[in-house]
């Protein structure tokens, strides 16, 4: 698949309000680019390839999110994200008997921080929904059916731990789910 960027400009605009002291409401828009593509597809049973153009569109989301914040220390947050897989497989020249669904993800997390340590101490939790976003077939061809047969939602679980110092703060986490596991570290300096 060859591809080229196209010069477009695209919108990506966010708000937070600040309902009241212990309420924050937020949410997002990010428009997805699009890149001309030429796919090539090769079959054993044919002497020459078929060569199809289109157009790749990466998925356009959306979200809302809100923040309780009980005191200085414990914040809980809930967002809806929605997500428009089904642009990636709109208009790329070979989308006959090929499905995508679009999907919202939900994610629910809380943070608890100790603050009358040095350093300060973060404790972070959650769970999120990722729904099924892979390509499914449903065309005729049951070779193609069968190594295209879409997928399921994965409940993901994460955890993390923050460490705020005078100078530098650390941050650790990890994102658990049946098909794969992820952690991150993160290190910031001030100077």
């Amino acid at each position: 698949m060859d591809g080229a960027a196209s010069e477009d400009v695209l919108l990506n605009a966010g708000f937070l309000w600040k309902i009241s002291r212990h309420f924050n409401l937020g949410g997002f828009f990010r428009q997805g680019p699009g890149f001309d593509v030429e796919v090539t597809l090769r079959s054993p049973f044919e002497d020459e390839p078929s060569v199809e153009s289109g157009q790749l569109k990466l998925p356009d989301t959306f979200g809302l999110g809100i923040a309780f914040k009980s005191d200085d220390r414990l914040t809980i947050s809930f967002e809806w994200d929605r997500v428009e897989y089904s642009t990636l497989v709109e208009n790329t020249g070979v989308s006959e008997g090929i499905e995508l669904d679009d999907g919202s993800e939900l994610r629910l997390g809380a943070e608890y921080v100790f603050l009358n340590r040095e350093p300060v101490i973060a404790i972070r939790g959650g769970v999120w929904l990722d729904p099924d976003h892979r390509i499914r077939f449903v065309g005729p061809n049951a070779l193609t059916r069968a190594a295209f047969p879409g997928g399921d939602d994965e409940v993901h679980f994460a955890v993390g731990l923050g460490l705020a110092f005078q100078a530098f703060q650390i941050d650790f986490a990890a994102d658990l789910s049946r098909p794969v596991d992820t952690a991150s570290l993160s290190v910031i300096y001030t100077f």
